[in-house]
């Protein structure tokens, strides 16, 4: 229904919105895991681009048996939440890298 498309824009705007406050979507991650296994191939893909917008790495594998999926748009969502996972992976391991090389930097230096 249209109310539905509505509220699942707005639910999707809302958490890019707050992407990357742990503290807040970090709670959603299980109860969106849940969903991942759903009949419906709507609510499966939805949670699936939700888990990849959350950017939890922890949830790959579950993510990435969505790739068989009977559902070809279900597929390509997972398919994208996982690009979505990879580059959060990324980022994370470059910002720590950088962390380490100022540490490193900093050090002898006065």
């Amino acid at each position: 229904s249209p109310e539905n498309v509505g509220v699942r824009l707005g639910t999707a705007a809302l958490v890019e919105d707050v992407s990357g406050r742990r503290d807040i979507l970090g709670h959603a991650v299980p109860g969106l895991l849940g969903l991942l296994t759903n009949g419906n191939p709507t609510v499966r893909g939805d949670a699936a681009s939700l888990l990849g917008t959350i950017g939890d790495i922890s949830v790959k594998e579950q993510v990435a048996a969505l790739l068989k999926d009977e559902n070809a748009a279900v597929r390509e969502v997972a398919k994208i939440a996982l690009e979505d996972l990879d580059l959060t992976e990324s980022k994370r391991h470059i910002s720590r890298r950088g962390a380490e090389d100022a540490e490193k930097g900093g050090e002898g230096k006065e």
